[in-house]
């Protein structure tokens, strides 16, 4: 990769980045305010209508995968070859908001383009653009433990697109589409899994990031059970249980790597020597 092709995809990282804080800037915000009592968070955002916190934990699930994408282009700007896996945990995020949007007929461009098109351009132009779906061998642990967990998402997800598509009169959270974003919830968790338990470089940030989100929204779900979309306290549970199963596979993971990494060097070592 040439220095001024380096600088210029240095420079659409930056101003990605920098869109998406502005776009998106508020909902970051949200990750931690969402967990506090409703009259705390009416102090804290003046104009919030006290009937949108119905809607708290679709907006945390929003919240949750805003900070995936947002992190996984600002993790571009230094050095992207080695944040392929990043990349492509940031371009899962509208890719499968748009095919449920389309799926389920909410789709309105002035709201999805604008998530979409920064994240495009700036995996379009990455250095590593081809190999963001070559996955390499991925690791057995993780990904039987993505396949455990793809089936209850999967089964949530078809849950919540019946709901949009029951097009219920008065139903508050139809005509802002969140039952349709759920579903897309769901099926961005299993992509970050198996975006994390594949070979690709940065592999480990998108497995935190994916131990973590299910774990978020278990704890969120705990915590305000009787919102629409909370997981059942069983489900919530095992959300969190899995996301920590997920994490110590990573960090096992990780250090077998790096014990390897030692033995070769070792070996290496004693090659030279003699």
């Amino acid at each position: 990769m040439s220095k001024l092709r380096s600088r210029l995809f240095r420079a659409v990282a930056v101003a990605g980045s920098l869109y998406h804080l502005i776009f998106i800037g508020l909902v970051l915000s949200l990750l931690v305010i969402l967990w506090l009592s409703d009259d705390t968070v009416l102090s804290i955002i003046d104009d919030l209508d006290p009937g949108e916190l119905v809607h708290r934990v679709h907006e945390y699930a929003v919240v949750i995968l805003a900070w995936g994408l947002f992190t996984g282009v600002v993790l571009q700007i230094h050095r992207p070859r080695r944040k392929v896996a990043p990349m492509l945990q940031a371009v899962a995020v509208p890719v499968v908001v748009l095919v449920f949007d389309l799926t389920t007929s909410i789709f309105t461009l002035e709201d999805t383009l604008p998530l979409l098109l920064p994240v495009v351009v700036v995996a379009a132009l990455h250095p590593e653009a081809r190999r963001l779906l070559r996955f390499g061998r991925p690791d057995r642990s993780m990904l039987a433990l993505s396949t455990v967990a793809a089936v209850p998402w999967t089964l949530f997800a078809i849950s919540q697109t019946r709901l949009q598509a029951r097009n219920l009169p008065g139903d508050v959270h139809l005509e802002n589409g969140h039952w349709a974003f759920m579903a897309s919830f769901a099926v961005v968790l299993v992509a970050w899994a198996l975006i994390g338990a594949s070979d690709l470089p940065g592999w480990r940030f998108t497995a935190w990031a994916a131990g973590f989100a299910p774990a978020l929204y278990g704890g969120h779900s705990l915590a305000f059970s009787d919102l629409a979309s909370a997981a059942s306290p069983m489900w919530a549970v095992a959300a969190i249980a899995w996301g920590a199963a997920y994490i110590v596979a990573t960090e096992l993971r990780a250090r077998r790597r790096s014990a390897t990494r030692a033995d070769d060097g070792v070996v290496v070592g004693v090659a030279g020597a003699v």
